[in-house]
């Protein structure tokens, strides 16, 4: 009776856990537009000359928590030796993220309505249409939690993930080369941009001459 649940389910489950990987990856290559996100929602504080760096940095690490999670939880959801509660617990997991990305949303659209909000560069905007995918994503993770917990079959879940992942070693492999491209040209340019020292601004002052009659 649950099977044709579980397989609906398992598809969508499969896709955010993909969204959440390429979101991230897209944050650790192009921190730039989830940086200027984090600015918007008034969420990094500091000096004005630093803030934008240290937006960036901070959009580079949710990225990293993104590719972490949903590449934790797929590799749980594949393996057959795992307990259940993982399982339970990685699901969980991804809905509490998209439960913040969610509030996140609404942060940002109630700061400057229309801004981008980061999620896929400059391209991805804040409304009403992403804050229901949004919350849709949070019920599916939920709903796949609960099923999971109550003891329903989740095998088609780690075939929808296997038909990419039978090769594991390939997978890996294939997988530390592309965030090392992903990392590399944005993680030097801003580690030799915080090497430069700031010159600090000096004030001008002009002197008016009397002009002689």
């Amino acid at each position: 009776m649950l099977s044709p649940v579980m397989s609906i389910l398992s598809g969508l489950f499969a896709t955010l856990l993909v969204a959440l990987i390429l979101s991230g990856a897209d944050k650790l290559r192009r921190p730039a537009g989830a940086g200027r996100a984090l600015l918007t929602a008034r969420l990094v504080s500091g000096p004005p000359q630093r803030r934008f760096a240290r937006a960036k940095w901070s959009a580079r690490f949710l990225g990293l928590i993104e590719v972490a999670v949903g590449s934790a939880v797929a590799v749980v959801f594949l393996s057959t030796s795992v307990a259940d509660t993982w399982r339970v617990v990685g699901s969980g997991g991804v809905a509490m993220l998209y439960l913040g990305f969610s509030w996140f949303l609404r942060r940002v659209e109630s700061i400057d309505p229309g801004a981008s909000c980061g999620c896929f560069g400059n391209a991805s905007v804040t409304g009403p249409l992403h804050l229901v995918a949004n919350l849709v994503a949070v019920a599916v993770s939920t709903v796949m939690a609960l099923l999971v917990s109550l003891g329903a079959d989740t095998s088609v879940l780690g075939d929808e993930l296997a038909a990419g992942t039978r090769i594991v070693p390939l997978t890996a492999a294939i997988v530390v080369a592309a965030l090392l491209f992903l990392l590399t040209p944005s993680l030097v340019t801003d580690l030799r941009r915080a090497q430069r020292p700031t010159t600090p601004t000096v004030p001008t002052f002009t002197i008016a001459t009397p002009i002689q009659p």
